[in-house]
């Protein structure tokens, strides 16, 4: 990668604008573009956030080419960034290339490794690593790899949304990371003057690269160094293999190992009695607790699925340099262990006293109800157990199994395999390999395998070796019962009649797709055969 990948240029973050159209744009056009846009578009609530701080603290750099903050606040809502501000940025392009052999972004390149050891997947806490569990991504760590751009939005998540982990991992400034409410405006030129807000610390200047220390801790910590506060000693290098992105699914190059270790530098400070101390840190999008001084935070599974988290912030105002036209408070999904089955969450109010009386709607929101005839809280809710079909359906896939078995040679094997996660019209050539097995066994009417199921079972029998294959009576039931993780809440008795949680959400579309493949990946490993029928079956009730 000759250009480093400068992370200021290049297109990666999602937009939508003002007529609903979707767009992909560099940092420095989302800024030039941003009273054309309606806001940032990214799916996950954490992104969303880490590209507005991303954004925010390029404009706080570079407020002086602005007229100062208070001028740049009314330039950005009366308009957009000034062309001043546009001009300085992209004078300081040599900070942003992710590659950099000298100064990566957000990176020390003293953590390099000949051959780093952690998963690319560490940086998401979406994405299963170590002993963590997944809430909806599932998949073996070691073997998940991701595009640069998403790459790109998981070092934006090291400041904000940083945990603690095993090995002394610690999280960013201000701890765990807490719940967050930030104003939006009309355009994401509004939004940006609404979340550029006057701030009591002096504003210092960012840390871009290198390994990160505080640079004096005897005084009032700098604004911008705590908007680029690194807990990790993180090295990312250069891509040189191609597959498809654990996450959105794009093919390329992909990054599939990182370095990724502790930051002894950014260890809290020890008090008289030996305790650790706040860092005295304020960031105006946090709500702080009046009796700890510590941003609220939902650290309870069960507040988190029953909303009891969401009243916590009753009294809390919002921080913003204007009158914001609605509010976004987004909800980590944290704890210690890092383990919870409920998902992040993002709601949007018109005011925080709309939310003691909401139930929210969850990111990812398609999480199975609960049914208490059937599935008490604890077990595994209705659509992940064996899939029933009816027998013409069952023997139209044994049919679909067989026939691709015996008619398909080792280079349909290999684009089948090269096909997965992609939609149909998206691979040609892999699309024909399957419509010939296909249509050569549809039977019509509802005891046909349904075409979307096809689809994905035959490119999951292409992860397979030639005779593990083929449909075998003494199969196990489709490995997606034994890989996805069933955990639920837990209500105690003194609980009892109020709301129940909701269970573990199952991925859907291409991400079920992607969570089965590593779960057929390994059954394999295991060496036991695969009911590639019954998988099939899932697959077919899944597909309605």
């Amino acid at each position: 990668m000759k250009d480093q990948w400068n992370i200021l240029e290049k297109p990666w973050v999602n937009a939508a604008s003002l007529n609903g159209a979707w767009r992909k744009l560099s940092p420095i056009d989302a800024l030039r573009d941003a009273a054309s846009l309606r806001l940032i578009a990214e799916s996950s609530p954490l992104d969303e956030f880490a590209v507005h701080r991303f954004l925010v603290t390029l404009l706080y750099w570079k407020a002086d080419f602005g007229g100062g903050l208070p001028a740049l606040r009314e330039k950005l809502f009366g308009g957009g960034v000034p062309a001043k501000v546009i001009s300085a940025l992209a004078a300081e392009r040599e900070h942003f290339n992710l590659f950099d052999p000298e100064r990566p972004f957000l990176q020390d390149p003293c953590a390099a490794d000949p051959k780093p050891a952690k998963p690319v997947g560490s940086l998401f806490a979406e994405i299963a690593t170590g002993t963590n569990i997944a809430h909806f991504n599932h998949s073996r760590d070691m073997k998940s790899a991701l595009c640069v751009p998403c790459v790109v939005r998981g070092v934006l998540r090291l400041v904000p949304w940083s945990q603690s982990g095993g090995a002394g991992l610690t999280p960013s400034i201000h701890g765990a990371p807490p719940i967050t409410i930030t104003p939006r405006g009309a355009t994401l030129a509004e939004t940006l003057s609404l979340l550029l807000v006057d701030v009591s610390a002096p504003l210092g200047s960012p840390t871009w690269s290198g390994t990160f220390k505080p640079r004096d801790l005897d005084k009032a910590i700098p604004f911008l160094e705590g908007l680029t506060w690194n807990p990790r000693r993180l090295h990312i290098p250069a891509p040189t293999v191609e597959g498809a992105c654990q996450l959105c699914g794009a093919r390329g190059l992909v990054v599939d190992r990182i370095s990724y270790k502790k930051n002894e530098g950014v260890k809290k400070p020890k008090g008289a009695d030996g305790k650790s101390e706040s860092f005295g840190w304020r960031d105006p999008a946090f709500v702080y607790s009046a009796k700890t001084s510590e941003p609220i935070r939902s650290s309870s599974e069960l507040s988190g699925a029953t909303a009891e988290d969401l009243r916590w912030l009753h009294g809390a105002s919002a921080t913003a340099s204007g009158a914001p036209s609605a509010l976004s408070v987004v909800v980590p999904c944290t704890n210690p262990a890092n383990n919870k089955t409920y998902d992040h969450r993002r709601i949007e109010v018109g005011a925080l006293s709309e939310l003691v009386p909401r139930r929210p709607a969850h990111h990812g929101a398609d999480a199975l109800p609960l049914d208490d005839k059937n599935n008490p809280l604890g077990e595994v809710a209705v659509g992940w157990k064996r899939s029933a079909v009816a027998p013409a359906v069952r023997t139209s896939i044994g049919r679909f199994v067989s026939a691709a078995v015996a008619a398909l040679s080792d280079a349909d094997w290999l684009l089948l395999r090269n096909a997965l996660g992609r939609l149909m019209n998206d691979d040609p050539e892999a699309f024909a390999v399957f419509s010939a097995v296909y249509w050569r066994v549809r039977s019509g009417g509802r005891s046909s395998f349904r075409r979307e199921a096809a689809w994905i079972l035959l490119k999951l029998m292409a992860l397979a070796p030639s005779e593990r294959r083929s449909v075998s009576s003494n199969a196990l039931l489709a490995p997606l019962l034994e890989v996805l993780p069933r955990r639920q809440a837990s209500r105690t008795r003194s609980e009892e009649g109020g709301e129940e949680p909701y269970p573990v959400a199952p991925p859907r579309g291409r991400a079920l797709e992607l969570a089965l493949a590593s779960a057929v990946d390994e059954q394999i490993t295991r060496g036991t055969s695969i009911a590639w029928v019954e998988l099939g079956a899932f697959l077919h009730n899944s597909s309605q």
